[in-house]
């Protein structure tokens, strides 16, 4: 299977249920032209963690598992090279954005959207200053931790105190953040990475409508 040319990125995703799972991921990295670079993993400050990309079986748990509707935003916070943002659109149809601390990383996701016209949006910013009021389904792969990750979960329980939203999380457990998210029951075969999915419950405000979605045939081909 080739990578290149003018294949659009739909029917690539598509393609991606006949290629062997151990080989998927590069499948995607080669398609979008979103290798990580060596410098990578370093992390690019204090309480930061260096990029460490998500799974497609982990993205497709995810996208199989949660219930979009008309007017979600999907926002991953430390979207680094965009794997995550480009795979929810192409999977589930919803307004997906990144936000990513670093520029170089911010670049090569802006190119690989506009190389391959899928229509998301990737912003360079600290996320506990960039705009969030548009989210309603967060993502995070621990992308930092101490007093720069407690900024950040303080913001979007501001922000669950205006609507509903969720967050999902991979290799973060916010069992400690019990008072407005509730978590859902572990999604099974969700890849090597523990993926968890969190609904803010706050009085007065109306919730989300749990589960999983109605079809998504091919979310759950690329679950395994």
């Amino acid at each position: 299977m080739g990578y290149g040319g003018f294949m659009d990125a739909r029917a690539f995703v598509e393609s991606l249920a006949a290629v062997p799972f151990s080989k998927r991921n590069h499948a995607v990295a080669a398609y979008f032209g979103i290798a990580a670079p060596t410098h990578c993993g370093a992390p690019p400050g204090e309480h930061m963690v260096g990029y460490h990309p998500t799974g497609v079986a982990t993205i497709a748990r995810m996208a199989l598992e949660l219930s979009l509707r008309p007017g979600d935003v999907f926002i991953d916070i430390g979207s680094g090279l965009g794997k995550v943002v480009l795979l929810a659109h192409l999977l589930t149809g919803a307004e997906a954005r990144g936000v990513e601390i670093q520029s170089d990383l911010v670049m090569k996701a802006r190119a690989a959207a506009e190389r391959r016209r899928v229509p998301v949006r990737f912003t360079r910013g600290d996320a506990r200053v960039v705009n969030l009021d548009d989210g309603t389904i967060f993502f995070m792969y621990a992308p930092f931790n101490g007093p720069i990750m407690d900024a950040v979960l303080g913001r979007l329980r501001a922000e669950s105190m205006r609507r509903a939203i969720t967050v999902v999380t991979v290799s973060l457990d916010l069992a400690r953040e019990s008072a407005w998210l509730t978590p859902r029951a572990e999604p099974k075969n969700a890849g090597q990475a523990r993926l968890a999915i969190y609904d803010s419950d706050v009085p007065g405000v109306s919730a989300r409508v749990c589960g999983r979605a109605a079809s998504n045939p091919l979310a759950q081909a690329l679950c395994a």
